[in-house]
């Protein structure tokens, strides 16, 4: 229960196993304090328990571990079932309504705050990398998403330097292009960023390709090599 708890709050696995090990430590400390100096035999009693308190320290700390990626995997599968629906929303098109608001602020976004979308080619993505892309994220301060939706991957910024999202995603796959949307306001703006980000994504084996429609100030566009 505890490491679940600990998972929810953000705590790291590493803290979370140590703490265990910090108790077993100082109720040892406790218990040599408590014996004499002077009286061997319980000591020695102490000393031929060692293995079955070290036993005691890899069960509770194997439980806990296990008990925190448990937690860890069904707040991940919540959250990305959660981002699907957001970014069905935000594509959809339509008036925003309120649930599209509380969607946002279960995400972590501010829905009337600057967003910024960034795509490359969904393709390029196993989950297993996707899960690596999110855990290079996680270091930022800002707020993040990204999920691969028809064969695009999408991925809405808040607070967070395209050029961070950018590197992490050159990182897992050198080679992939992508395209940048321009930052704009609430959620009518991040629907737009995505299209303007998607519009910069190459097509038909072109090294890059600009937004198509007119009047709009065109999104930037970076390929692996810049």
């Amino acid at each position: 229960m505890t490491s679940r708890r600990r998972a929810q709050q953000g705590l790291a696995l590493e803290s979370v196993v140590s703490a265990y090990h910090v108790g077993y430590r100082e109720m040892w400390n406790i218990l040599l304090h408590r014996v004499s100096p002077d009286d061997r035999a319980l000591r020695s009693e102490l000393a031929g328990v060692v293995g079955t308190v070290w036993m005691w320290i890899e069960r509770a700390s194997s439980a806990a571990a296990d008990a925190y990626g448990e937690a860890v995997r069904a707040e991940d599968a919540a959250r990305l079932t959660l981002t699907h629906r957001f970014l069905g929303a935000l594509m959809g098109g339509g008036p925003r309504a309120a649930e599209h608001a509380h969607m946002a602020q279960a995400l972590g976004f501010d829905p009337s705050g600057m967003f910024q979308a960034v795509c490359a080619p969904g393709q390029a993505f196993t989950e297993r990398e996707m899960t690596v892309l999110r855990n290079r994220m996680r270091c930022h301060r800002g707020v993040f998403l990204c999920a691969n939706r028809d064969d695009v991957l999408i991925a809405v910024l808040q607070r967070v330097p395209a050029d961070a999202f950018l590197d992490a995603l050159h990182a897992s796959s050198p080679q992939v292009p992508a395209g940048v949307g321009l930052a704009r306001e609430g959620l009518n703006g991040a629907g737009v960023s995505i299209v303007d980000a998607m519009e910069g994504l190459p097509t038909g084996g072109t090294a890059v390709a600009r937004s198509r429609r007119t009047g709009w100030p065109r999104p930037c566009v970076r390929s692996p090599a810049d």
